[in-house]
């Protein structure tokens, strides 16, 4: 997901949409945490495909939505929010499977 992310903001369209350095702030943000995550991926065996499919294609409609909206304030604006939810979204789950084990 954090990949996905990165690479939708990482777009030439997001820095004429947003202010140069806090994106730039955020993406360093996003890369340290990639960066963080990669020996976790690596260890990990058998991931499945359907997840990370429904996952791009998430990103997908996202893109999809910014390119009709020509990449207007609002569309990105609106994309922030998405992701926010997102990302809330992935820490409840986690939180829960933490709480089970």
């Amino acid at each position: 997901m954090i990949q996905q992310v990165f690479n939708l903001f990482s777009t030439q369209e997001s820095f004429a949409a947003w202010d140069k350095t806090l994106l730039d702030t955020f993406l360093t943000g996003l890369y340290q945490q990639l960066d963080d995550l990669k020996a976790c991926v690596t260890q990990q065996v058998g991931v499945e495909e359907a997840p990370l499919r429904a996952l791009r294609k998430y990103f997908h409609r996202l893109t999809v939505y910014l390119k009709g909206r020509k990449y207007l304030p609002c569309a990105w604006e609106v994309v922030r929010a998405e992701i926010v939810r997102s990302f809330s979204s992935s820490a409840n789950l986690y939180e829960r499977l933490r709480s089970k084990e």
